[in-house]
C-alpha cells in the first residue's frame, strides 16, 4: 500500500539517487570520487559554528554555515593539488580529516559549553531521516535536482571535454 509518506520519500529518493548518478559519473571520470565524502565532512564545522555562534537550531542559517565550510574544503583541496606537490587523493584525505576532526571539537563544545548544546540534535541535520521527508523537502530535493540537471543538459559538451580532455 503506497501512503503519502511512500510517495514522498521513494520519489526524494528517486530524484536524489538520480541526481548523485549523474554528478558521480563525472567525478569517477574525473577520479574525484572522495570530493563529495570531502565536502560533506567539511559541512560539520560550519554547522556547529553557526549554531555556537546563534544559540539555536535555525535551518537557513546553520545550512549557510555548512555551505560556507563545505566551499572552503572544496576550495582548500583545489588549492593544495594547485599549489603543493600534494596529489589530488591525499589532499582529499587531508581535508577530509582535519575538517571533520575540527567539526568533532566544535561539537563537543557545542554539547559541553551551552546549556541548549547537549539537546541540540546537530547529529539529526547532519544524518537526517529519509522517513521523515516531508513535502517541502520533496520540493527543495525536486528543485535542485532539475537545476543541476539543467546545467548539465546546457554544458553537456563543456562538461564532457571537461571529463576526458581537460588540458584542452
Amino acid at each position: 500500500m503506497w501512503t503519502y509518506n511512500t510517495v514522498l520519500v521513494v520519489a526524494g529518493s528517486g530524484a536524489l539517487g538520480a541526481l548523485c548518478a549523474l554528478v558521480g559519473t563525472f567525478a569517477f571520470l574525473r577520479r574525484q570520487v572522495l570530493l563529495g565524502d570531502t565536502v560533506a565532512h567539511a559541512t560539520l564545522p560550519g554547522v556547529c559554528l553557526a549554531f555556537l555562534l546563534l544559540g539555536h537550531r535555525h535551518p537557513g542559517w546553520i545550512s549557510l554555515g555548512a555551505l560556507a565550510t563545505g566551499m572552503l574544503g572544496a576550495a582548500t583541496v583545489a588549492a593544495l593539488v594547485r599549489w603543493t606537490r600534494v596529489r589530488s587523493d591525499a589532499a582529499l584525505g587531508l581535508v577530509l580529516s582535519v575538517f571533520y576532526g575540527l567539526g568533532v571539537v566544535l561539537s563537543r563544545i557545542v554539547q559541553n559549553q551551552t546549556t541548549t548544546g547537549s539537546k541540540a540534535g546537530l547529529e539529526r541535520l547532519l544524518l537526517g531521516s529519509a522517513a521523515a521527508m516531508v513535502a517541502w523537502d520533496l520540493a527543495l530535493v525536486l528543485a535542485v535536482a532539475a537545476v543541476a540537471a539543467a546545467v548539465f543538459g546546457i554544458f553537456w559538451h563543456f562538461w564532457k571535454l571537461w571529463a576526458f580532455d581537460s588540458q584542452y
